[in-house]
């Protein structure tokens, strides 16, 4: 096949896989970088870069093919495994990798270089690559799809799986790009790794609070309810950060002009200031967010919250209350049987993340963000007036620079840093054209906002009456609250699930019993003759289990790390597949299930019992 015959072949693909990157080469220049297209020993076209008088050669001068084969043979795969790969100009050794994964398995092949991916493309068939959907990509040097991919296909139930590979040529020639590739891939696992093991650390807090919480929500108002009323009008949200107490005293003069988020670190700072906020945001569930409302009358102020919110919080504040679900979805799903759409918000690591995502739900433009330092501004952790204001330095953890909004540098910590790309991910993944706008006056740098101080924005945004109050009033003055048919049948599908719920711990402790005897067969080489009815059994008991999605919902919170933990999780010992380990991991498993059904139940007792004395 001619080579032109090859190019051809090749763009057409390309032209129906990714018409948008037709456009790309088109109107991108070459680099000065030179690459050829040389005949290696065996006949096969390998590649050389010459590049400020060196000549890197991509591919081996005598068998690509076994430089490629060699390259597989050294490593370890699975088709479990998510694969991203830096250079297409290693094309052997891809080729080589997706012959030995499964079809299925997703990979993304990053190429910084036009002039090499244009000769790949001149010189080679990879129609098949091209065309499999399971591959993806990107030649664009802003990063963006490599971001994309990160966000819709790697999270913390699987980022363990994630395998990068890069090239010793690749790094001496894209040194830089290559390291921005590597710290994105980074950000991004280290972020899921945080959900992770706040799952983990906070799975019985959130449980108990999910439950505690319902006898709440039936008596709420709905994030639902909200969704669009200030369409482009501006939504201030207002952080604890150090630099809050510079231009928080503004924030009075323009009531009703913007509405003002304000995150529960922050609510002492605003009403100390005898400002009050439209909206005040709770989410975490530990007994220290508890603080923050100390001594504070709050009841006039709409409050919103999560299912995982700490219920003291909820029950102290007699005024008008907004429930918006996030990724635990129990309650919604649940809600949703009554014809009560409650509204689903992303979730983020911490309470800001909360209050701009309500800031996109209820429509805002422009965002407009303060005391969001996301830095150690000044070696403070938080605004004076705050519970958590101390000097940075009494922080047990690792510091590190990053730029500030002055273009010097700033400290922050790992925890700040991870909120400030979880920022940065969403802004840039915003296609609404929203205006974001850093009016924090200090702290880091947040890639996709225009920096100004807040009297700019207020003098430029915040200047018309957009009548906040009568707009809120009027969106969440629709009956959408259970009536007292609605909870009868509400309490009757709880209290059939406690049923269940009892009869899962019983077959979950049966199952216990089984997997002992079993492995203790197995252990002493007994006679395995009695096994058979004993897996018969543990089958019945997984039967009835996995039947038993709606009671495995509403202990999502305790059993998913669980399963995370036993079944997910890529580690050696439990990719064993003998005898033992494999029931190890099943007693492992039905253990975790007892103790989670063992201890939701007492709770849901006391929510049943709460929500059958509610006075409608």
């Amino acid at each position: 096949m001619k080579n032109h015959e090859i190019h051809t072949k090749n763009i057409e693909k390309i032209s129906a896989r990714y018409p948008t990157m037709i456009e790309y080469m088109k109107r991108k220049k070459e680099e000065d970088i030179i690459v050829e297209a040389n005949k290696a020993k065996n006949g096969q076209i390998a590649l050389v870069v010459n590049e400020k008088e060196n000549k890197i050669h991509l591919h081996s001068r005598f068998d690509p093919n076994k430089d490629a084969k060699r390259w597989i043979s050294s490593l370890t795969l699975s088709n479990d495994k998510i694969y991203i790969i830096y250079g297409f100009g290693m094309i052997y050794h891809i080729k080589e990798l997706v012959k030995n994964i499964g079809n299925e398995t997703k990979i993304l092949i990053i190429e910084p270089s036009i002039s090499i991916f244009n000769q790949i493309i001149e010189n080679i068939d990879v129609t098949d690559i091209i065309d499999n959907k399971n591959i993806l990509i990107m030649i664009e040097d802003n990063l963006d799809k490599l971001r994309y991919f990160l966000n819709t296909n790697v999270y913390w139930n699987n980022s363990h799986l994630v395998e990068y590979y890069t090239f010793s040529n690749y790094k001496k020639i894209f040194s830089d790009m290559e390291q921005k590739v590597n710290k994105m891939i980074y950000d991004h696992l280290y972020i899921q790794k945080i959900d992770r093991n706040t799952m983990i650390k906070f799975n019985r807090d959130w449980q108990k609070n999910l439950l505690e919480n319902m006898s709440v929500a039936i008596k709420s108002n709905f994030i639902s309810q909200l969704e669009g009323i200030f369409s482009d009008k501006p939504i201030i949200i207002v952080s604890a950060g150090p630099s809050l107490n510079k231009n928080v005293e503004l924030l009075r003069d323009i009531k009703n002009k913007a509405v003002i988020i304000c995150v529960d670190t922050a609510l002492k700072v605003l009403l100390s200031k005898n400002i009050n906020p439209d909206f005040i945001v709770t989410v975490d569930g530990g007994e220290l967010n508890l603080a923050h409302f100390d001594n504070l009358e709050y009841d006039n102020i709409p409050l919103i919250y999560m299912p995982t919110s700490h219920p003291k919080i909820l029950k102290k504040h007699k005024g008008v209350k907004i429930f918006a679900d996030n990724i635990v979805g129990y309650t919604r799903e649940l809600f949703k049987e009554f014809d009560k759409e409650v509204g689903f918000l992303k979730l983020g690591g911490s309470v800001a993340c909360i209050a701009f995502n309500i800031a996109v739900k209820l429509g805002a433009d422009p965002i407009i963000f303060i005391g969001q330092d996301l830095a150690y501004t000044n070696n403070k952790t938080h605004a004076e007036g705050t519970k958590y204001a101390r000097k940075s330095d009494s922080i047990k953890t690792k510091y590190f620079e990053v730029e500030n909004i002055y273009g010097d540098k700033v400290l922050t910590g790992h925890d700040l840093y991870t909120f400030l790309r979880w920022f940065e991910n969403e802004i840039l993944n915003d296609t609404s054209n929203r205006l974001y706008i850093d009016a924090t006056e200090g702290g880091a740098k947040i890639e996709g906002t225009e920096i100004m101080t807040f009297r700019d924005a207020i003098n430029k945004y915040c200047y018309k009456d957009i009548e906040v109050t009568r707009k809120i009033h009027e969106a969440l003055d629709t009956d959408i609250k259970f009536n007292l048919d609605e909870l009868k049948l509400l309490i009757k599908k709880l209290q059939n699930m406690y049923n269940n719920l009892e009869i899962i711990h019983k077959k979950s402790m049966d199952a216990i019993k089984i997997c002992n005897k079993i492995i203790n067969i197995y252990s002493e080489n007994k006679n395995s003759d009695n096994i058979g009815p004993k897996l018969n059994r543990l089958d019945n008991i997984d039967k009835y289990i996995k039947q038993k999605q709606e009671e495995f919902n509403m202990i999502n919170h305790l059993i998913k790390p669980i399963v995370y933990k036993v079944f997910l999780e890529n580690t050696e010992a439990n990719t064993s597949k003998d005898d033992i380990s494999i029931m190890k991991r099943s007693l492992e498993f039905y253990t975790a299930l007892s103790n989670s059904v063992e201890f939701t139940l007492p709770i849901l007792k006391e929510t049943i019992t709460e929500i059958e004395n509610t006075d409608n």
